[in-house]
């Protein structure tokens, strides 16, 4: 995990945005894998920001990734979801069933691949269905192997401590990581 250096005076307003913002889903989005922790059927929760399942099991989105998902739709950033999760269908639920100000979190997805398979198959898919470049998008995933869509795609990957998932400092950090990628030239 990267240091938690203070991200305060990050200006996302003067930096630029990748053309797509890819998440993985669980332990990036919300605190747990949706394919052991949940049992269908999957309903609301006592707001629209929770899910519930059959067991009682309550579950959230990380405290900051709404008003993410908000900010980048505003930037007009393709957003994108890659994981390996063996129940799609329990995810999708998830995404159906949480809302963002009345507006189910799945609608915020542009394209979405998921299933058992590697994350560079993923991407690869992702790629042909938006045509956004490899090197025009930003990752955030828990797990450091996946950092292999950065040495073999071009990808920028970010890593994601699973104990509060995407949130604004890792966010901005990352906004600020790509902007000084592509004054390198990389």
């Amino acid at each position: 995990m990267r240091n938690a250096t203070d991200t305060s005076s990050i200006d996302l307003e003067s930096l630029e945005y990748p053309d797509a913002v890819v998440f993985d889903l669980d332990y990036t989005l919300w605190p747990c894998w949706c394919d052991t922790h949940l049992s269908p059927p999957i309903k609301r929760g006592t707001s629209d920001l929770q899910v519930e399942d059959r067991s009682g099991y309550v579950l959230s989105l990380y405290r900051d990734v709404p008003e993410i998902l908000k900010h980048l739709r505003e930037k007009n950033v393709k957003i994108l979801a890659a994981s390996r999760t063996a129940t799609p269908d329990v995810a999708k639920s998830i995404l159906k069933t949480i809302k963002i100000d009345g507006e189910p979190v799945l609608n915020y997805f542009d394209a979405l691949e998921w299933g058992q398979g590697t994350k560079i198959n993923h991407f690869k898919k992702l790629n042909k269905k938006t045509k956004v470049d490899f090197n025009k998008m930003i990752f955030f995933d828990d797990e450091r192997r996946n950092k292999d869509v950065e040495r073999s795609l071009g990808v920028m990957f970010n890593l994601v401590d699973e104990s509060y998932g995407v949130n604004w400092s890792e966010f901005k950090r990352a906004i600020k990581g790509y902007n000084e990628r592509l004054k390198s030239g990389l």
